[in-house]
């Protein structure tokens, strides 16, 4: 996706929440699920839940920006 199209994506998504829901919930968020390692035969991954911190990081050639959510990018939060 070009990245202009992800921000007007973004800014409709955003125009379609009205000032009432703003002052009742507040700005608006949008959040990405997180996948984390586990060992398991069935799997290599499962669910971890979502965060509203998005990561965007390089492919592994340096080529490309990516949205991602595997857990080694985001700590767990409930560890203290």
């Amino acid at each position: 996706m070009l990245i202009k199209d992800l921000i007007n994506k973004l800014e409709e998504l955003y125009s379609s929440y009205d000032e009432e829901y703003k002052s009742v919930m507040g700005e608006p968020t949008i959040e990405i699920d997180v996948f984390r390692q586990v060992d398991d035969k069935n799997h290599y991954f499962q669910y971890g839940g979502f965060s509203h911190d998005i990561k965007i990081e390089k492919s592994d050639d340096g080529v490309y920006d990516i949205l991602s959510a595997f857990g080694h990018s985001y700590p767990r939060e409930d560890k203290k």
